[in-house]
Formats: C-alpha cells, sequence, structure tokens
C-alpha cells in the first residue's frame, strides 16, 4: 500500500551504502568499503534483513561501488576511477559483470575501463550504457559480447556530469547534472545496439540525476524543489512539461515500477517518497512518505 509505508527492518552496514538493486530474496548493494564494494543482504524475511555469508566482491582496485544493474543472473557494477593497466576481473575497472546465479557467491565474469566514475548503468542489446563524468565521454556505449574484452563502442559528451541512464525499447534516455542554460536530459535512437544516435534534447534548466520513462512519458529527478518532473513524449521528438512536484529538496535517486515513482530526496521530512498517477490522465501526486527524523 503505497499510502501506507511501514518499516519492516533496517540495516546497519558501519560503512556508505550508494546504490541498490532487489531481486527475488536479495538486495545488492554498491558500497565504499574497499574490500566490499559489492554486498549481498538476504530479505526473505523481511523483518530480519541479514548479510549474505560470501556474498561479498572486492573490486581489488579499492575504489568505491557507485551504481548496480540487474540483468537476469548477471549484475552490473559501477565504481570510481580506478587507474592503471587492465586485466579481466583482476584490476582497474570501472565496470565489473558478475554471476549471481548463486547470491552467496558473486562471481566476475568479464568487466572493462570506463576511464572515470560509472555513475549510472543501464543493459540493452548486449550493450551497457554508462553515464560517466568523463570529459567527451560522459555517456558511454560498451560492447559485453565479449567479456573478456569488454571495450568502448561509442561515446557522446553532454554538459556538465552523465548522471543517470534509462532504457525503454530502443530509446536510451539519459540526463546530466549540468544546471545551466544547456541541455541536460537527451534522448538517443539505440536501434543499432551501441550506437548513440541523439534523437532529441531537452534543457530542463536544472541538474537531472535520475530519468526513467514509459515511452509516452519522461520521468525526471533533479537538483531544486520541484525535483520530481514528468515530460510529455507523446508529440515524438518534441518534449513538454506535463507536472512538477515539490519534493522540498533535491532527489538524487529514483526507480520506476512500471506504476509508481519511487524517490530519494535530501528533505529531512520526506527522504523516501512514493508518486503515483491520478485520475485525470497525466496528473500525479504522493502518495506516501517515510522519514526516520
Amino acid at each position: 500500500d503505497p499510502g501506507n509505508i511501514q518499516l519492516l527492518d533496517s540495516l546497519d552496514a558501519g560503512f556508505t551504502l550508494q546504490d541498490v538493486v532487489a531481486q527475488g530474496d536479495y538486495i545488492y548493494v554498491a558500497t565504499n568499503h574497499n574490500q566490499q564494494e559489492l554486498i549481498t543482504l538476504d530479505m526473505s524475511d523481511p523483518q530480519n534483513i541479514t548479510p549474505v555469508p560470501g556474498g561479498i566482491f572486492n573490486s581489488e582496485g579499492g575504489q568505491d561501488g557507485i551504481s548496480v544493474e540487474l540483468d537476469g543472473d548477471r549484475l552490473y557494477l559501477g565504481t570510481r576511477k580506478n587507474t592503471g593497466g587492465h586485466q579481466t576481473c583482476q584490476q582497474n575497472a570501472e565496470l565489473y559483470v558478475l554471476d549471481i546465479s548463486t547470491p552467496a557467491e558473486p562471481t566476475c565474469i568479464g568487466s572493462g575501463q570506463v576511464g572515470r566514475n560509472a555513475n549510472d548503468i543501464a543493459v540493452a542489446h548486449n550493450h551497457a550504457y554508462v553515464a560517466t563524468n568523463k570529459g567527451g565521454a560522459q555517456i558511454t556505449a560498451m560492447d559485453l559480447s565479449d567479456l573478456t574484452n569488454i571495450s568502448v563502442v561509442d561515446t557522446y559528451a553532454t554538459p556538465g556530469s552523465g548522471r543517470g541512464v534509462f532504457v525503454y525499447q530502443d530509446r536510451l534516455f539519459a540526463g546530466s547534472d549540468d544546471g545551466s542554460t544547456n541541455h541536460d536530459l537527451f534522448i538517443f535512437d539505440i536501434s543499432t545496439p551501441g550506437v548513440l544516435d541523439l534523437h532529441t534534447s531537452l534543457d530542463t534548466g536544472e541538474r537531472v540525476y535520475e530519468v526513467a520513462s514509459d515511452g509516452d512519458h519522461i520521468f525526471v529527478s533533479s537538483s531544486v524543489n520541484d525535483a520530481f518532473r514528468v515530460y510529455d513524449f507523446t508529440q515524438d521528438p518534441q518534449i513538454t512539461l506535463l507536472a512538477s512536484y515539490n519534493t522540498l529538496g533535491a532527489c538524487v535517486d529514483m526507480a520506476w515500477d512500471g506504476t509508481h515513482i519511487h524517490l530519494t530526496c535530501s528533505a529531512n521530512a520526506q527522504e523516501y517518497l512514493i508518486i503515483g498517477p491520478q485520475d485525470p490522465p497525466d496528473s500525479y501526486t504522493t502518495e506516501g512518505w517515510f522519514t526516520r527524523s
């Protein structure tokens, strides 16, 4: 019930948790722990969340894990920038591909160099699309067809750092944190996998932290008080602001579950928000929120 959020359990990991994905009974978390850039949590009993013994991955380079993405039994872990020569699954990568078919034993099956921070990851058509802070390559496409030789096949330069990426069918939606008068919302045609063909873009006037889409709408979390915005995309390639919501602070992360938008925001009174569609169509409102304060 989105309108009745209840805390079932919590966990003090003792270090910073950077990004989270869940599948089945397990939660996978990117962290800043030098020997546990990925940890696995068992939530089969939601009132007793516990670390999975052995369910960790050490990226060897010691750089923080900052992003995670799931695709079936594969988990994609992004880290901060590493330096030096790359050796598959052993050193100096920023993108790791892990086999999580056994959650208690995440196993690296491939890795690749992004060149800077892998801020966010989306996977489609055997390619990874990575948002980075690398100048001239803020949006990077990487070929996953040979996991022993993951390579960059295309890049696109955005003003500011690439922050969020999301794939819907043959469209890649991306946001950057420019925050000035430059465009910061980008839609690419990726019908040719690995090719970043810019389809259209928009200056939202703010830093775009995360982006998602159902094809007809584009959902954006950003740096301002009305940090959740919905854009109409039915008149493709035209992008038109449809609705916004005052979140009382920036919203740095967002997930769309097919119906509702889940936001993590900076406001002390509502750090977690659930926003859902309403009647009449194309209107949105808060259905629930949660705070520990």
